[in-house]
């Protein structure tokens, strides 16, 4: 931004109104605009540049792209012995499973406990493996409640009485 003077209007983004707006310079710091406030919504706020000067870089992705794997080579012979894929059952690397959805794959990486990588010729994906079944509680029956006398027939029930406040 440019060199702006205390109650100067600049143009700027506006986070509430998510546009581009005039807007009214409240505090400098070294002869730039520290704080601003929207003529729209008369919200005060640090400077930001609009969003299409913000994604001039692109943003560093997260996760590490997944491992080049000759897929082809190391499938070669062992097709055959795939097994078929379950949550339940526990993998180790280069193993070879086959999915419903996805087909024949190798586990390339176990990353966490139940965890895997596998190449498919499609995709990558990270699969849940070694997840046994959850254990069902225990359920019993709660104790018998001690028995309760019946009223006796002769007892005549009190009348309904209307309380008035």
């Amino acid at each position: 931004m440019a060199a702006a003077k205390v109650s100067e209007e600049i143009e700027a983004w506006c986070p509430t109104c998510k546009t581009t707006k005039w807007q009214i310079v409240v505090a400098l710091v070294d002869g730039k605009p520290a704080k601003l406030e929207c003529i729209g919504c008369h919200r005060q706020h640090g400077p930001r540049r609009p969003r299409a000067e913000r994604r001039e870089a692109p943003a560093p992705s997260r996760a590490a792209p997944p491992p080049a794997v000759d897929l082809d080579a190391l499938l070669a012979g062992r097709e055959g012995s795939a097994r078929p894929y379950s949550p339940r059952t526990t993998y180790a690397p280069n193993d070879v499973i086959r999915h419903p959805s996805f087909g024949v794959g190798l586990v390339v990486a176990a990353p966490a406990p139940q965890r895997i990588e596998v190449q498919f010729r499609t995709a990558h994906k990270m699969l849940a493996h070694g997840q046994d079944e959850p254990a069902r509680p225990q359920l019993s029956r709660p104790p018998r409640r001690p028995e309760v006398e019946a009223p006796d027939a002769d007892d005549e029930p009190r009348p309904f009485t209307r309380r008035r406040t």
